[in-house]
């Protein structure tokens, strides 16, 4: 039994992040498909404003009860930042089946190679993930809620 106490050490270790998902900057442009199936290019080192990423799967129950409040976050909110949509489905047709039946408020991309998760170390959906003008995570969160506001309005200069 005792050897398995250094294995077991060694795992978690390996799988430790070395950069906190706080204190991730994003200098790099990451290229995306669009539910058109145009491709959409994302240079979080030249942002002309904050970007609240909102993650999502067609399959996740969550994802569907939060899409609405987001949409009315984007509506109300005041703006000052952008908001995209990002699907991690495996397929575009799933996506584009959720956009269509629940009509959020902003533009959703399809990223099923999961190059934004793996840059935003996001590893659950629901997931939104704010960005401010310089590429740094400024707030992340599962859903809308005060501590995002506050996170809104500190970005957005409002």
């Amino acid at each position: 039994m005792n050897y398995l106490a250094p294995l077991l050490s060694l795992v978690l270790i390996a799988g430790c992040r070395t950069t906190a998902p706080e204190d991730l900057t994003l200098t790099e442009a990451y290229s995306v498909a669009d539910l058109g199936g145009g491709d959409v290019v994302v240079d979080f080192g030249a942002l002309p404003r904050p970007v609240l990423l909102v993650f999502w799967q067609s399959w996740c129950g969550q994802c569907r009860d939060e899409s609405p409040a987001v949409s009315h976050l984007v509506r109300t909110g005041g703006g000052g930042w952008d908001t995209i949509g990002v699907s991690v489905d495996k397929e575009a047709d799933r996506a584009r089946a959720f956009v269509e039946e629940l009509r959020p408020a902003y533009d959703s991309l399809h990223d099923p190679d999961l190059l934004f998760c793996d840059a935003l170390a996001v590893g659950s959906v629901p997931a939104l993930v704010l960005v401010d003008r310089s590429g740094r995570v400024a707030h992340r969160s599962e859903g809308v809620d005060a501590g995002l506001r506050r996170a809104l309005k500190r970005v957005a200069g409002r």
